[in-house]
């Protein structure tokens, strides 16, 4: 990929703090393409009234109304006409220029029936791209609550994928949580905070069946992408077939629900010996896709007390070889427990921090809209601000 630039946390929250607030609303909103919003969003009526409000510009409020944590749109439009700093920074010139409450309300829910916003994001991802800012070898995936702004129903419609509904996500220390709302589903660039892809379902969808359509996106991009990059709740044996299909190398722990490991594996999924002894990782062939492991006796990794002699005759010590495509949930391309995959791992907490800006930086859980739609286009205008402030940080 050349020399890259990519924007390490510390320096992308030195931007946020150093910088005034005014000049970084600038740059943040000056680093949104508007031109494949407005070319994908219906062209005005012919008859009838004429449109008179400039869409871009209510394009850019709505970005700078994620970025400012305004809740409203209504609280958008008395900062708009109290702030003139704010006001010239999103285009509007003068008070009488601000559109209406209704229009607004009318301009979001026509971009919430087109694709003009994932345009947007998707222009925002070649710029990272041609620009080196990010690299795009590696992916983080993962999905967050999103409570909605209705009603909660005790028996909500578990058929309508529109609708909210209930939501179950299990913490880090096994506590439970639940939620009345939807999920956002996110890719980021591991090693950054940018945002890569991003999907909204209601909350009783399953973590793992929005994985494929989310890395699909990703890779469909012609990104390059090598690594997908999941937590324990994404562990399932069909998730590691299709990103093997798909060509890229799943990082993923093992979550064996409290149960043990299988007969001859460890709690890693790597082989063991007849005396229980884990196998020594020895090399990977690529030309037959096989991860070969031998005696740890063999190898100088433990004093096993019946010698090598137990397991082989060879002076070589016990070779396993094990395929790849056999159980790539056991074992894969990376080996659970080196340090190669280890480091990939750490590189899981981009999404965990991506998830942390759009909740307490960018409006994400102050939803004012209701149906999956408007939550999307909700939920769109943070991830759209989030990349944009990455890429304003490294101009």
């Amino acid at each position: 990929m050349g020399s890259l630039r990519q924007t390490s946390f510390f320096s992308f929250e030195e931007w946020i703090h150093d910088t005034e607030w005014d000049d970084r609303l600038q740059a943040i909103l000056d680093a949104v393409p508007l031109g494949p919003a407005l070319s994908a969003l219906p062209q005005p009526a012919r008859t009838g009234r004429p449109e008179t409000h400039d869409r871009a510009l209510m394009l850019r409020a709505y970005v700078a109304k994620a970025v400012e944590q305004i809740p409203t749109t209504e609280a958008l439009r008395a900062r708009l006409r109290r702030d003139p700093v704010f006001r010239w920074i999103v285009g509007y010139r003068g008070k009488s220029d601000i559109p209406s409450a209704a229009t607004f309300s009318r301009i979001f829910d026509q971009i919430s029936q087109c694709t003009s916003l994932q345009a947007v994001h998707a222009q925002q991802v070649e710029t990272a791209r041609a620009r080196q800012i990010v690299s795009t070898d590696e992916a983080a995936y993962d999905a967050s609550d999103v409570p909605a702004y209705e009603k909660t129903r005790r028996h909500a419609d578990a058929q309508d994928p529109e609708r909210a509904s209930w939501g179950l996500k299990t913490g880090p220390k096994g506590q439970k949580y639940r939620w009345f709302g939807y999920k956002l589903h996110l890719a980021v660039a591991a090693g950054s905070l940018f945002p890569l892809a991003a999907l909204t379902t209601t909350a009783k969808m399953h973590d793992v069946n929005m994985a494929r359509p989310l890395v699909t996106m990703t890779t469909d991009r012609d990104m390059g992408q090598q690594t997908a990059i999941f937590d324990a709740g994404y562990d399932q044996a069909t998730l590691y077939q299709d990103l093997q299909a798909q060509g890229l190398v799943p990082i993923i722990p093992l979550n064996r629900h409290g149960g043990e490991a299988p007969e001859g594996r460890d709690d890693l999924g790597r082989p063991t010996c007849s005396m229980g002894y884990t196998l020594t990782l020895a090399g990977y062939d690529a030309t037959m896709a096989t991860q070969k492991f031998r005696c740890p006796h063999a190898t100088g990794h433990v004093d096993c007390p019946m010698g090598m002699a137990w397991c082989s005759s060879s002076n070589y010590g016990y070779v396993q070889k094990i395929a790849i495509a056999d159980d790539p949930r056991e074992v894969g391309r990376i080996v659970r427990g080196t340090a190669a995959w280890d480091a990939l791992y750490e590189l899981r907490t981009s999404v965990e921090r991506a998830f942390s800006y759009l909740k307490e930086q960018l409006n994400l859980r102050t939803v004012r809209v209701r149906g999956r739609r408007k939550v999307h286009t909700h939920n769109l205008f943070a991830v759209i601000a989030l990349a944009a402030a990455v890429l304003a940080a490294t101009v």
